[in-house]
């Protein structure tokens, strides 16, 4: 039951995505979809903390493109960013493979949890790359 909104804002957000709409609507009406896929991430994250007392807990397998995930994902805090005059920057190395296999709302949420703390008097650099043989 909980999710049931979220449900109703991705299935609005959807249509609005397929009617007329300018360059600038459509981006901010992507931002939207994007939040609201996230939200329904944590959600389901949340809901599965017995999952994860018990043992039981599953972690997705499924192939995603890093550089489009991370791009969606950053952009979320890029209005955060904005407020505080900080530059969000961010670069994917060329070593790493452009798709890879993982989880991504769990990969997201740890990005927006690493962006969300950075937000300091700096400017936050974040680089994927291979590290021995590791994606980093």
């Amino acid at each position: 039951m909980c999710r049931t909104p979220i449900h109703g804002i991705l299935g609005l957000t959807a249509l609005l995505l397929e009617s007329e709409l300018s360059d600038e609507q459509k981006e901010s009406l992507m931002s939207v979809k994007e939040c609201a896929d996230l939200l329904l991430h944590i959600i389901n994250s949340v809901l599965d903390l017995a999952k994860i007392e018990s043992g039981r807990l599953e972690v997705e397998r499924v192939p995603f493109n890093i550089e489009k995930m991370v791009s969606s994902t950053l952009r979320m805090l890029q209005a955060r960013a904005q407020e505080r005059g900080l530059q969000l920057l961010w670069e994917v190395d060329r070593q790493v493979p452009q798709v890879l296999v993982g989880d991504v709302g769990k990969i997201q949420q740890c990005l927006l949890n690493l962006g969300g703390f950075a937000f300091c008097p700096l400017s936050l650099l974040l680089q994927l790359g291979r590290q021995e043989g590791l994606i980093v």
